[in-house]
């Protein structure tokens, strides 16, 4: 029996068997905590060993950076203890941890946990889009797009070169965010984004987009508009754009005698009244800024509008005796008389007042007097009223002005032909030349000029 006690004591010697007054080193602890992290961030790790011993224990971690390392105070062996760090740089870090006793025993190392240090917020805004040639005081919308390391909703704002702009609402990362802005000085800038999340994380600037800010080009005035003055006078008037008060316009006219455009006048308003002196041609205008000028895209004329030789009916002669000009071509026609459908387009009809067509007067008269005609052919309906007077002399020069005493609702036409003036119910002036009737036929051949600026008189024309 002694025997083999000694062989057990001996063994437990030799084994180093606990109880038998052989201290071992505490358990390798167990070491958790986050594996990624962005710099200048706090994070915890937990560590936890045991100790045969059942003493108390401290902890050594290295962090992988160059902080300096050193062991925490002691405690009970089994408890989770927690230990915090700030990785100050972006990278990957191998995290170690150890266990030491009361006796100074130490655990091997516990590791590593890679931590990847990286920033998380939002990513750099790419390069603004917009406009790179610009002028001042005008409001431009520029645009790029953001998203975010960690899918968190982020806001913009922009550097606009001459100021900051504010922050956006926050809106879905990569989504594409706008902001407006107008510079106010001529130069050069450099337009640039940056991201912000509800964190505060804010990314590094985007790239910058080149704006050069310059004066304002002229541009062509538009809407130009035709009207009469004293009915022998153009009134021209148009549109500036966006042209400043210091743009000076130009009036230019060609008359029909001319091959090339010349100015007539020149005017810092918006409208402008030329005397053509009796003539008619093609107007435009220009705007000048600087040495730049700009011509706008309409050329509106004043030259009567022809129609060619067209043969009008006495009204009893079984063929149209009215006639008319349609009001987009202002190209004149034959209308019958008998369908009221037509009423309102016809500015004149042939007649001879009579109920037959043999004359031996023919007569051009106002639609108004139809449904009374003694030709009994018309009927009533809401036939305008117009004006008719022979006219005397050149019929180059301007039309008599429209008076109920000078203009008559009947014009007798020469047996030779005529030249007659025509005031329509629209304000329109217009000159027929009636040619020698033809009493058998019941015909009269006609050709008309119409002048397409309402009120304006004048009848200058090639023949």
């Amino acid at each position: 029996m002694r025997t083999v006690f000694l062989s057990v004591v001996a063994f437990a010697l030799l084994t180093g068997t606990p109880g038998c007054g052989r201290q071992v080193p505490p358990a390798v602890p167990e070491l958790g905590g986050p594996q990624a992290g962005q710099p200048g961030e706090t994070l915890s790790f937990r560590l936890r060993s045991t100790d045969r011993n059942g003493g108390n224990v401290s902890y050594l971690v290295d962090w992988g950076d160059s902080a300096p390392v050193s062991w925490s105070a002691e405690l009970a062996a089994g408890r989770t203890f927690v230990r915090t760090h700030v990785f100050e740089a972006a990278g990957l870090f191998q995290v170690r941890a150890r266990a030491r006793d009361e006796t100074g025993l130490e655990s091997d190392w516990a590791g590593p946990l890679t931590v990847r240090v990286a920033f998380a917020g939002p990513e750099r805004p790419t390069r603004p889009e917009g406009p790179t040639q610009i002028w001042p005081d005008t409001v431009l919308v520029f645009r790029t797009t953001v998203g975010h390391i960690a899918g968190e909703s982020v806001s913009v704002q922009f550097d606009w070169g001459d100021g900051l702009g504010t922050w956006t609402p926050f809106r879905a990362a990569g989504d594409t965010f706008q902001d407006r802005h107008a510079f106010r000085a001529m130069g050069n800038y450099g337009v640039r984004a940056r991201g912000r999340d509800r964190r505060g994380n804010v990314s590094a600037w985007s790239s910058s987009l080149p704006v050069e800010v310059g004066a304002r080009p002229v541009e062509p005035p538009t809407e130009l508009r035709l009207s009469q003055s004293s009915g022998v006078y153009v009134r021209l008037r148009w549109n500036p754009g966006r042209n400043s008060d210091s743009t000076r316009y130009f009036v230019w006219f060609r008359s029909l005698d001319s091959n090339r455009f010349a100015v007539v006048d020149s005017v810092a308003a918006l409208s402008c009244v030329h005397d053509p002196i009796g003539a008619t041609g093609e107007y435009t205008v220009s705007a000048r800024m600087g040495g730049r000028e700009a011509f706008a895209a309409e050329t509106l004329s004043t030259v009567p509008v022809c129609t060619d030789t067209v043969v009008v009916f006495e009204l009893n002669a079984g063929g149209p005796a009215g006639y008319g000009w349609d009001s987009m071509t202002r190209q004149g026609r034959v209308l019958s008389m008998t369908d009221t459908a037509l009423a309102g387009m016809v500015a004149w009809y042939l007649t001879d007042l009579t109920s037959g067509h043999n004359g031996p007067v023919y007569y051009l008269a106002s639609p108004h007097i139809g449904p009374g005609d003694p030709g009994g052919r018309v009927p009533p309906a809401n036939w305008p009223r117009s004006g008719l007077v022979r006219v005397w002399g050149s019929s180059q020069d301007p039309l008599p002005e429209y008076d109920t005493l000078l203009y008559q609702n009947t014009v007798p036409v020469g047996l030779s032909g005529s030249d007659i003036a025509v005031y329509v119910s629209t304000g329109h002036y217009a000159l027929m030349r009636v040619f020698e009737p033809d009493a058998n036929q019941g015909t009269c051949p006609v050709v008309s000029w119409f002048q397409p600026v309402r009120g304006l008189r004048l009848m200058r024309r090639r023949e």
